[in-house]
């Protein structure tokens, strides 16, 4: 099985005060078909400041309702129960895994074991672009034909949606055979 993941963050990965905020996931088949969803917010591992507006503006997720979501310790180890339901995972990809690893790392330090795969932005690139440059994630939808539901204001930007739309650009890939 394959895991996609996204997460929202209260920053950037340069940020020393950031953290991951809300993690969302898709367990898919090694032929690309998706079996399984994971979500949750995070509590921030350093709180909220100033700092943290620009990102709230950008995932437009309710700080209160981060404030009060459960602990990193306690959403890393749900994680890895749902993980183990879907076991074995044979890899974890995000659609841009230096931001999604590295964001990872800093909140939960173990997922530095998980089986990091491919970014998929640098393959959907590869495959539509013929280069690794930067795709946002809707132009590697449209480019690769993955239906885009509408985002409402409440779906913009979050963790399980973004992951999905990933997924499916993965398994496209897996049928235009560049994966």
């Amino acid at each position: 099985m394959i895991v996609v993941l996204d997460t929202e963050t209260s920053g950037h990965l340069g940020n020393k005060l950031s953290s991951v905020i809300e993690i969302g996931a898709v367990v898919l088949t090694e032929k690309g078909i998706e079996v399984g969803t994971f979500s949750s917010l995070v509590k921030p591992t350093q709180g909220l400041g100033g700092w943290s507006k620009y990102a709230f503006n950008v995932h437009k997720i309710d700080p209160d309702l981060v404030m009060a979501a459960a602990p990193a310790d306690q959403v890393w180890e749900a994680l890895l129960s749902w993980m183990s339901l879907h076991a074995p995972v044979t890899a974890v990809l995000a659609f841009n895994v230096p931001f999604d690893r590295g964001m990872m790392k800093k909140t939960f330090p173990a997922s530095e074991h998980l089986p990091w795969g491919d970014c998929l932005m640098r393959r959907t690139s590869m495959a539509l672009q013929g280069n690794r440059k930067s795709i946002s994630l809707m132009n590697a939808c449209a480019g690769l034909g993955v239906y885009l539901p509408e985002r409402t204001d409440s779906a913009q930007h979050r963790a399980l949606f973004d992951a999905t739309l990933a997924g499916r650009c993965h398994a496209m890939l897996i049928e235009r055979g560049a994966s």
